[in-house]
């Protein structure tokens, strides 16, 4: 969610000097601070929790948070809201029992803040000192709708005490709540009120600042959710902080890195998602290949002059890199001295010596892939080659793999190396500086770059494919055109997307592939923007560029289009869409979908093989169905973990709706259709009734129990189950068709 063109505004609220220092402080105290954030936060456990950690529930959909009573129990020590008011004496020492870990110097910051500028605090404050508290209520009370929901707020506007009974009159709202004395019951906090957050967050919002409620509208009066709300709030100032930026006046303007420039952020990205495209089309790699430049090369060292070391000619170190590596992909991808590769992808990078080294990601074929443990040795070698058998192998690995002393006991080692570095901080967001301020380019980086030698390849190539709304797609111009001609170039309106559909309409052959699958057969011309049948059999990956969640209306525009032609999106290999509630012709687009279902007629013919239980639950539901009567209805069989009741407990029985629904029962477990006595067994598990020991533990039947013989028995079972598992292996249907089932997930 941005501003909306102004739509948005939300006042900002500046934090205390105290609490910026220590988010900003160098000190141990504020490493310590940002490092245990959360546990600060929460080392009253929040002022709306009870148990360990936030005790939190779920009923009828929505989210709820729990207040206590002044006072603990009898026995319990104070928590929650009780450290404001109850033994205040001792408040910084009962809190630090809450957590040790935490630095007391830091807790006693916070608590002191806390007391000066929290409303909420302050009131509690002012309880403690009553006298006859026993007597006392507490209402913390919703942001009224005449309050300017995110300006600061004072003591008596977020809560008020009440002495006695009280007129029930103070309670004004349902949505104010009403916390009394130690009765030894606790007050629900339904977590969209706007005083949740500012009990449920302290340290986010000192000052009391009420958050999100369902009454938060733009200023246009359109109703903002949760999730919008503190998109805005939230995410933009992290997005700010985490490139950099500490300036509000800067937060919004930014100047754009392109991910057509080599290894910037973008560019990275884009190189992951390819990556991880051939991945999804060909299966994990087999093997992680790294190379690394060793100065010490005699290729390098022969050709010094008198007195040159390696690093007098790094022109020399990067191009007998880059000899060698092109040699080792020879041997590995060409001659496939590691077996057959059928995929690679490789990235150079550079140390912070300066040295040059590959990674490399190999696929092997599946005729070659590594399977045995004897497969895996004849490739790594995980040890220390033996002195005796393979001197130089073994000197090899001593000296450039094995890490030395450092530090103190080597003054010399390079890793101890630092650089000292100023960067003084612009206007604005700009990428591009970003980029440029304390980057570390080592002369080997710029001497490739020089030399044009490849930084990263993918082996099949991966072509992007665009996706985007009709006439909502990126054009490019330059900053001296006018943007009357670049809108009236027919050409900019052109995309690979729209190329695809007019590609369909002329050739018959597209018409056999997907858009995704387009690129393998067809090559994409970016000077004249056509798609063109391949020539070559060259082996292309089409990767379709992730959909942002705010292009929800594309997504919703080809649902639509589908369902003209009896097909579902969710067939296809596109984002999901997220929950909505959008009607056509009056029937729910959820509902809509459901009806535009094939039912196979192997589903139609498999209700002639119900049981009696099943068939009579089936023709229950037909029968409300072919009648259009509004039911609810509850299949309960056996089945899951736990007992049912417990699961009922925790879930369905709770809901008012419970009281309307009508229970179908299942009794005949089909797995076990023919062994009465096994079923009986599995239906008293499921009850609950089957007699347990410790920590539940259930008694197997002796018939169906294999008697423990050590690893024999083990074995015995794995045979059973799976017969003959050398030769089946990687046979995915075998696999599926049998599993061991543990007594616990």
């Amino acid at each position: 969610m941005c501003c909306k063109c102004g739509k948005v505004t939300i006042s900002q609220v500046s934090a205390p000097d105290e609490l910026l220092q220590l988010f900003l402080d160098s000190s141990t105290e504020g490493r310590h601070f940002r490092q245990h954030i959360r546990s600060y936060n929460h080392v009253d456990e929040s002022l709306v929790a009870t148990g360990h950690g936030i005790y939190t529930f779920r009923a009828q959909g929505a989210i709820y948070h729990k207040i206590g009573g002044f006072h603990p129990n009898q026995g319990s020590r104070p928590r929650y809201l009780q450290l404001y008011i109850y033994d205040t004496d001792h408040e910084l020492q009962n809190r630090m029992r809450e957590n040790p870990i935490l630095n007391q110097a830091v807790v006693y910051k916070l608590q002191k803040l806390l007391h000066q500028c929290n409303p909420f605090v302050i009131v509690f404050r002012q309880l403690a000192l009553e006298p006859n508290i026993e007597e006392c209520r507490l209402l913390i009370k919703e942001c009224t709708s005449n309050q300017p929901q995110y300006s600061l707020h004072s003591a008596s506007q977020v809560a008020k005490i009440v002495i006695g009974s009280g007129d029930e009159d103070t309670i004004e709202r349902g949505r104010d709540i009403n916390v009394i004395k130690c009765d030894g019951k606790l007050t629900k906090v339904q977590e969209t009120m706007g005083y949740y957050d500012p009990l449920q967050y302290p340290i986010l919002l000192p000052f009391g600042t009420y958050g999100w409620d369902i009454e938060t509208k733009t200023n246009v009066g359109k109703n903002v959710t949760y999730r919008e709300y503190y998109n805005y709030v939230l995410q933009g100032l992290q997005d700010a902080l985490r490139d950099g930026e500490n300036n509000a006046d800067n937060v919004g303007q930014r100047t754009i890195l392109s991910s057509s420039f080599i290894r910037n952020k973008r560019d990275m990205t884009q190189r992951y998602q390819d990556g991880m495209a051939i991945v999804l089309n060909n299966g994990k790699p087999d093997i992680f290949l790294t190379m690394t430049c060793n100065p010490s090369w005699i290729e390098i060292t022969s050709e010094l002059g008198l007195h040159q070391t390696p690093q007098d000619r790094l022109d020399l170190l990067t191009r007998i890199f880059r000899s060698k590596f092109e040699q080792l992909k020879d041997d590995v991808i060409n001659k496939g001295v590691l077996g057959r590769v059928k995929t690679y992808m490789y990235v150079t990078e550079f140390q912070k010596r300066g040295l040059p080294h590959v990674h490399m990601l190999l696929i092997l074929d599946t005729d070659d892939k590594l399977r045995e443990p004897e497969e895996y040795d004849s490739v790594v070698k995980a040890e220390i080659p033996r002195h005796e058998s393979e001197p130089e192998l073994y000197e090899a690995v001593l000296k450039q793999m094995i890490h030395g002393p450092c530090g103190v006991l080597n003054q010399s080692s390079p890793c101890p190396d630092r650089v000292a570095i100023e960067v003084h901080r612009g206007t604005g967001m700009d990428e591009i500086q970003q980029y440029v301020d304390a980057r570390w380019i080592c002369a080997p980086e710029a001497l490739w770059k020089i030399f044009k030698f490849t930084l990263y390849k993918l082996y099949p190539s991966v072509e992007r494919l665009q996706i985007d709304l009709s006439n909502h797609h990126q054009v490019w111009f330059y900053k001296h055109q006018r943007i009357t001609d670049v809108l009236n170039d027919n050409q900019n309106a052109v995309t690979m997307l729209t190329e695809f559909f007019a590609l369909n309409q002329m050739d018959p052959h597209a018409r056999n592939y997907l858009y995704k699958k387009i690129a393998k057969h067809y090559c994409w011309l970016k000077g004249v923007k056509k798609w063109q049948r391949r020539r070559t059999k060259r082996k292309v990956i089409g990767r379709i560029y992730t959909v942002s969640p705010s292009e929800d209306m594309l997504l919703r525009e080809l649902r639509d289009l589908l369902l003209l032609h009896g097909k579902l999106i969710k067939k296809y290999d596109l984002p999901i869409l997220t929950m909505e509630t959008n009607e056509v012709g009056g029937v729910p687009t959820i509902i809509q979908e459901e009806l535009s279902v094939q039912i196979p007629d192997e589903d139609i013919q498999s209700v002639e093989k119900l049981n009696n239980g099943q068939m009579s639950a089936y023709n229950t539901i037909m029968n409300a169905i072919h009648q259009k009567q509004s039911q609810k209805k509850f299949v309960d069989g056996p089945g899951g973990t736990g007992s049912r009741g417990q699961m009922i407990s925790a879930c369905i029985v709770r809901s008012h709706l419970w009281a309307t629904t009508k229970i179908l029962h299942l009794r005949q477990n089909m797995r076990s259709i023919h062994d009465h006595e096994f079923a009986q067994f599995l239906m008293r598990i499921g009850d609950g009734n089957e007699p347990a020991k410790e920590d539940d533990m259930v008694k197997m039947p002796v018939e169906i129990v294999i008697p423990w013989e050590e690893e024999s028995s083990i074995k015995k079972r794995i045979q059973h189950t799976f017969p003959q598992l050398e030769n089946h292996g990687w046979d995915a249907s075998y696999m599926m068709e049998r599993a061991i089932l543990t007594p616990k997930n």
